[in-house]
C-alpha cells in the first residue's frame, strides 16, 4: 500500500480511480504510483503495516505502460473555481444532467467531473 499527497492539501475527489481526503489517498497499484508521481503528487510507499514509508524517488519510464491522460479532478475542480452556481447550472443544463436545478454547487462540480471523466 501507499500514500499519494495532492499538491492540494484541502481536496476531497477521486482522481484516476483514486480517492482523496483531505489531499491523502491510498493505492497498491504500482502503474497508478508512477502516474502520480509524474503528475506532481508526493508518494510515499509502505512496504508492510510495520516498516518505515519510503519515498519513490526514481520511475523507469520504458517499464510503464500507458495510464489515460484524462483530466483529473483536482484540475476540473481548478476550472469550476470561477463559477458562480447559475452558470454551473448553465453548463449542467448543456450536458443534460439530471437534477441539476436543485443542485448546490459543490454537487453541480462533483457531476460535471464525472460527465468529463467518461
Amino acid at each position: 500500500m501507499a500514500k499519494i499527497y495532492a499538491p492540494n492539501k484541502a481536496y476531497n475527489g477521486i482522481t484516476a480511480t483514486v480517492r482523496f481526503i483531505n489531499g491523502e489517498g491510498e493505492t497498491e497499484n504500482p502503474k497508478l504510483l508512477k502516474w502520480f508521481t509524474r503528475k506532481g503528487y508526493h508518494v510515499d510507499e509502505v512496504k508492510d503495516e510495520e516498516s518505515p514509508q519510503t519515498e519513490i524517488n526514481t520511475i523507469s519510464e520504458e517499464t510503464t505502460d500507458s495510464i489515460s491522460e484524462q483530466e483529473t479532478v483536482t484540475e476540473s475542480t481548478n476550472k469550476y473555481d470561477g463559477l458562480n452556481v447559475d452558470e454551473l447550472k448553465e453548463i449542467a443544463k448543456k450536458h443534460k444532467i439530471k437534477g441539476y436545478s436543485s443542485m448546490l454547487r459543490p454537487q453541480l462540480i462533483e457531476a460535471l467531473q464525472e460527465i468529463e471523466s467518461e
